[in-house]
């Protein structure tokens, strides 16, 4: 017995002695030193857990894709509504002037304007008196119908006439040349002009306007109504 026990203590320190000659020795006291000294051990591949199956899903996920908010279609124009434009003009008598003006306010637009033109500024009734014989017929002729309101004139020709009145209005002198043939006198209505400022209407109209203006240049032919540039 103690034969074998001193065989293996032999055997012990010859493998101690071939450790420590081939240095395997010194790479355990090492190995075993760092241990000690609380050094971090290498784990190797093979001894990893796997990821927790959350956390794998977790990081699977793909992020959410933000939509882009879409364009709000552009406002549709409105469309154009068809317009036409006129001048209604001149007006001579303001009750005329008046009635246009309050009878277009339902339409589009209608603007007063002014223009500077050659204008009957008045109406004379006259009877030639070309020649005395002439005139003194015409006098006594006044006379006898008892008309005395009356007076000798020269024309812008130059011509003599006896004025039997003077007016604003082409009805009042038509009035008055009726009574005057009625009586045998032999009279005429002249119309004198003059620059001074005439009354005209722009008007600008849609189509549901225009049976308006039609009715109205049938009340007032003496009306001129023609096309006009829209501004």
């Amino acid at each position: 017995m103690k034969i074998l026990f001193f065989l293996v203590a032999i055997a012990n320190v010859t493998l101690l002695m071939w450790e420590y000659k081939t240095g395997k020795f010194a790479a355990r006291v090492v190995s075993a030193q760092q241990t000690a000294a609380g050094k971090e051990a290498i784990v190797l591949l093979a001894e990893l857990k796997p990821a927790s199956p959350v956390i794998a899903k977790i990081e699977n996920i793909a992020p959410p894709v933000i939509k882009a908010a879409p364009e709000s279609p552009s406002p549709k124009k409105p469309e154009a509504i068809p317009v036409h434009c006129y001048e209604a003009g001149p007006f001579t008598h303001q009750a005329e002037y008046q009635h246009w003006l309050s009878a277009m306010t339902s339409v589009y637009a209608v603007n007063p304007a002014s223009k500077d033109e050659r204008a009957v500024s008045r109406y004379i009734v006259s009877s030639p008196a070309n020649t005395p014989k002439e005139t003194d017929a015409t006098v006594q002729l006044l006379k006898k119908h008892g008309i005395s309101d009356f007076f000798m004139r020269r024309t812008e020709a130059g011509d003599k006439e006896i004025s039997l009145g003077i007016f604003s209005s082409e009805e009042r002198a038509a009035i008055m040349q009726q009574q005057m043939l009625t009586k045998g006198i032999n009279v005429k209505i002249k119309a004198e002009y003059k620059i001074k400022p005439q009354k005209y209407l722009l008007i600008r109209v849609d189509n549901n306007s225009l049976e308006l203006l039609a009715e109205l240049r049938k009340s007032y032919p003496r009306i001129t109504v023609k096309n006009s540039e829209c501004r």
